[in-house]
């Protein structure tokens, strides 16, 4: 489920949500069961358009503000031990914040971002930094 809010009528200032929740079942031939995970992540954004020299279209597309997300092990993770039969552990959680910025090239069809999201509060798991770069083209088959 994921709803993106607009505070503007140009559609440039944003706020997006989206919850999942995971079922997990017995893992194939053990008797190992993850437990279930409920996540939600979104942001908080404002996108800018990039004008030409003459004011009459954008050539590029910036969207850049703050990134959120949250996970929660909603049912315990059960493990079957030799001796001690299937133990159940502690439920672990994360939630991470940081910022991201994406710029889209609109003659070359080309987009280059930047994120970075710092985890907080975990619990039962590692906790870092988390650096993404990403670059894309469009390819078009199209005869022009």
């Amino acid at each position: 489920m994921s709803t993106t809010l607009f505070f503007n009528d140009k559609k440039t200032f944003h706020f997006s949500a989206l919850a999942s929740y995971e079922i997990n079942g017995k893992k194939k031939d053990t008797d190992i069961k993850t437990g279930d995970l409920l996540s939600i992540e979104g942001g908080l954004g404002k996108t800018f358009y990039m004008m030409n020299a003459e004011k009459t279209a954008p050539k590029g597309i910036l969207n850049a503000g703050l990134i959120y997300y949250l996970q929660y092990k909603v049912t315990n993770d059960q493990i079957p031990v030799p001796v001690f039969g299937t133990i159940e552990t502690d439920k672990d959680r994360v939630g991470g914040i940081g910022a991201e910025v994406n710029y889209f090239h609109i003659g070359c069809s080309t987009s280059a971002g930047f994120r970075w999201i710092a985890e907080v509060e975990a619990i039962n798991r590692f906790q870092g930094n988390t650096f993404f770069l990403t670059l894309a083209h469009v390819f078009s088959f199209k005869k022009k």
